[in-house]
């Protein structure tokens, strides 16, 4: 619930459905697993996302999960005026209303007990990052595309994602013969 009043407030810019006294205002909750049922169905045959999409929103009633999600993000982009097109950023829009809270603070959950867990793992992520620290390769705060560039943070990431999956749908992992070299430590067994 956390993440999801940091993400809502980060995307919208302030309060617009409020949880706290126990209510689904706007009825989003709802909307977004009447959303993620279909998400998860286009997921995994994404060719047949755009012609369902279409269909739907002729046919489905007023109210119903895309719909209120549509309606949400419509009124969101209105207010604040934007020379972007609706078409370029909606879709993007209700993904983000839709599935980001929850997939964020799942994954961030697993990779920090994973860690946790795992001590040696801990310690050899913390002695990666302050070696490229010292080497002047990440900077204070670390940007995201510093972050992409340090491979045991990538490997947890990645790990953290594959053992406890936020998205209902398993990440497979492809490893080669004898396992994984990551850092100069093998870390990941085939």
């Amino acid at each position: 619930m956390l993440c999801f009043r940091c993400y809502r407030a980060r995307r919208a810019r302030k309060e617009v459905w409020v949880l706290d006294n126990g209510e689904d205002i706007s009825a989003i909750m709802s909307a977004i697993n009447e959303y993620l049922a279909y998400a998860a169905h286009v997921g995994v045959y994404f060719e047949f996302h755009r012609p369902l999409a279409t269909l739907l929103s002729k046919l489905a009633p007023t109210g119903n999960g895309i719909s209120t999600m549509q309606a949400f993000t419509k009124n969101q982009l209105d207010a604040r005026g934007s020379d972007i097109s609706m078409q370029d950023v909606f879709s993007t829009c209700m993904t983000n209303i839709g599935a980001g809270s929850d997939t964020t603070s799942i994954s961030l959950g697993s990779v920090i007990y994973d860690l946790c867990r795992y001590p040696a793992a801990m310690e050899a992520l913390k002695d990666e990052i302050e070696s490229m620290e010292k080497e002047g390769k990440i900077s204070n705060p670390v940007t995201f595309t510093e972050a992409q560039q340090v491979p045991y943070l990538q490997a947890a990431i990645k790990e953290g994602l594959r053992t406890h999956t936020a998205t209902g749908l398993p990440l497979g992992r492809v490893m080669p013969p004898g396992g994984k070299m990551i850092a100069g430590r093998r870390s990941l067994k085939e």
